[in-house]
């Protein structure tokens, strides 16, 4: 009788057990998602934590591979990508090399090499190109450029990626600043539609979306827009290419007169 019993009782603990397993797991699939999630949260994690800094040491964030870390003159810690690397999304990707049929040197006569600009050197393809305002909280501005000079919409102007403009120079904003500011260059739309404009202004990279994406002052971006107007965020102009000219603006220059 008590083995009928035993039995019995070991009968109705056998589901519980059954429940009770481990699952098993694939430690290489946990170990791989978390990697990719870290990746992705690599490029939104200065901005979530808005380390000061005094100095380069100080910076001891999160960076993505082939990136180096850098104090910038706002005391807030950044990343840029290393030389030869260009911001891909969250990540540093190594610089394609251009064919000839879309790649052209600048001459060394030029002012863009003699000021010690690498990137952006040739034709730029495939660029996305947004508008912004120069005065306006939504747009981040308060009519004062990075490149040190008032503006206002009616600058013919341009911005492109703060990180490789700093990785030119070893993340020194000043001589970013020196080098590329009041730098003119010809932009072309895929309709057809040329302008010359200037450096005047950088590009915050949390919304650059390609390495030659450039963010254009409105007024100026309504031109390469065939004439029509926004406020939509969502309208920007796509497969855009631009050279530089190889010249200077003094205007639009670091410190220059800017809309003054």
């Amino acid at each position: 009788m008590r083995s009928s019993i035993f039995l019995s009782a070991l009968a109705a603990l056998a589901p519980l057990v059954t429940r009770a397993a481990p699952v098993a797991v694939d430690e290489l699939d946990v170990v791989t998602a978390l990697e990719t999630s870290q990746a992705e949260d690599v490029a939104g994690a200065l901005e979530r934590r808005a380390v000061s800094c005094s100095k380069t040491s100080q910076c001891k964030q999160t960076i993505p591979a082939n990136a180096q870390r850098v104090c910038l003159s706002s005391k807030k810690c950044s990343w840029t990508c290393k030389s030869g690397y260009t911001k891909s999304g969250t990540k540093c990707v190594k610089k394609a090399v251009a064919s000839a049929a879309n790649y052209q040197l600048s001459t060394k006569s030029d002012v863009v090499s003699s000021s010690g600009v690498k990137s952006f050197t040739g034709t730029n393809t495939g660029a996305i190109v947004s508008w912004y305002h120069t005065n306006s909280a939504t747009d981040s501005t308060n009519g004062h450029s990075w490149c040190l000079y008032p503006y206002d919409d009616n600058v013919p102007g341009f911005a492109v990626s703060l990180n490789t403009m700093l990785a030119d120079f070893n993340g020194d904003e000043n001589a970013a600043r020196a080098a590329y500011c009041g730098l003119g260059a010809t932009f072309t739309t895929s309709n057809g539609v040329s302008q010359t404009l200037y450096i005047a202004d950088a590009f915050d990279d949390q919304y650059v979306r390609t390495s030659t994406s450039a963010d254009v002052i409105y007024n100026a971006f309504t031109k390469l827009n065939g004439g029509q107007q926004t406020n939509d965020k969502n309208v920007v102009l796509s497969n855009v290419s631009w050279r530089f000219t190889g010249s200077r603006n003094s205007r639009y220059a670091v410190n220059g007169a800017g809309s003054g």
